[in-house]
């Protein structure tokens, strides 16, 4: 509790102190010789205390009169001037306690105006810790939803980073198919050369065999019939291994072009996963780097195809029974390898 009002309750206790021994008194001054009993009520700003007696016992004597407890009393007019005085003395006293209670009110109404002044120091601090919080609380959602904007940022690059990659898969796609296209093109015409090839060798070989038959009688012109066939033999032996070193240099550059379509889109899966086909009936391509397995070699271009070296072995070799038949069985073959190619191209 604060020193001020501390005072102003000393203060106030002394003014009721006196207060009640004043009003207490029942008679103000009686005869020498007689007991008086005076009550005085203690009161305070806080409790009441019990009323407590004291007794005055008044003496008379000739010379001077002695009145126990510091009151001294005497008779007629001087008993009453006496008493007069000691009113005059308690009502000053009262006036003093009374100016006491005021100034003691007066120092509590100033502890109080102090006391509010520091509760409205208090409630601006506690405004203003609030207004921190509330500051504290919009930099907080501030910054969430910078966080929250800086990622969409990164994931929508992200997505962009990806559309321009699978945009690029889809180029490699379509340049693939566009080099699988070229090299169907490029076998269907290499089967067709061919064929007419072989259709020649045949033609020839018949020519040979009238020939041999009409001629069978001269041995010269036997042997050179054999040799002028010896060199168109060897002559379409070389026309047949160029266009099979055509078609296999053909063949490697399809396998480089899809070697590297596998390539990217191995990268392609180790960055972004697996990339699924449209439908769930599609066919799914082969997952082997060996490219005979989504693309066979025809058995038209198998090196056990090329012809012999010697004559006799040509026209054993060569049967004019059935040559369009074989010609058949490798345009199915040819038919089933752009079958498979058109198959690899839509799985892929």
């Amino acid at each position: 509790m604060p020193s001020f009002i501390n005072k102003a309750l000393r203060s106030a206790k002394k003014a009721s102190h006196a207060v009640g021994f004043v009003l207490g008194l029942k008679d103000t001054f009686p005869t020498p010789a007689v007991s008086v009993t005076v009550s005085v009520q203690r009161t305070s700003l806080y409790s009441t205390t019990a009323a407590t007696k004291y007794e005055y016992v008044y003496k008379y004597e000739e010379d001077d009169n002695v009145v126990d407890n510091k009151w001294s009393v005497v008779t007629g007019t001087q008993s009453l001037m006496a008493a007069a005085t000691i009113i005059e003395a308690r009502e000053k006293a009262i006036g003093r306690a009374m100016y006491d209670i005021r100034k003691g009110e007066v120092a509590v109404c100033r502890g109080m105006a102090h006391i509010k002044a520091r509760e409205k120091v208090i409630g601006r601090i506690f405004a203003s810790a609030r207004e921190c919080e509330r500051a504290v609380e919009i930099r907080e959602k501030i910054v969430d939803h910078v966080e929250t904007r800086m990622a969409r940022e990164r994931d929508v690059e992200i997505r962009g980073k990806a559309l321009e990659i699978r945009e690029k898969i889809s180029k490699a796609r379509e340049r693939a198919s566009k080099c699988t296209e070229i090299s169907v093109e490029i076998r269907e015409r290499a089967v067709e050369t061919h064929t007419k090839a072989a259709k020649r060798a045949v033609a020839s070989v018949k020519a040979h065999k009238k020939a041999v038959n009409r001629r069978i009688d001269s041995v010269e012109t036997r042997e050179k019939a054999l040799e002028a066939h010896k060199e168109a033999v060897k002559a379409r032996e070389k026309t047949v291994e160029r266009t099979i070193a055509c078609i296999k240099k053909h063949e490697k550059v399809v396998y480089r072009v899809m070697a590297c379509f596998g390539e990217c889109e191995e990268a392609a899966e180790r960055t972004f996963g697996r990339i699924e086909p449209a439908s769930s009936t599609a066919v799914q391509p082969a997952e082997s780097a060996d490219i005979n397995s989504v693309m066979p070699v025809p058995d038209v271009f198998q090196a056990s195809d090329v012809s012999p070296n010697t004559p006799e072995e040509i026209l054993g070799s060569l049967d004019t029974s059935a040559p369009i038949e074989n010609m058949t069985e490798r345009s199915k073959q040819a038919r089933q390898t752009r079958a498979r190619l058109e198959m690899a191209l839509e799985a892929l």
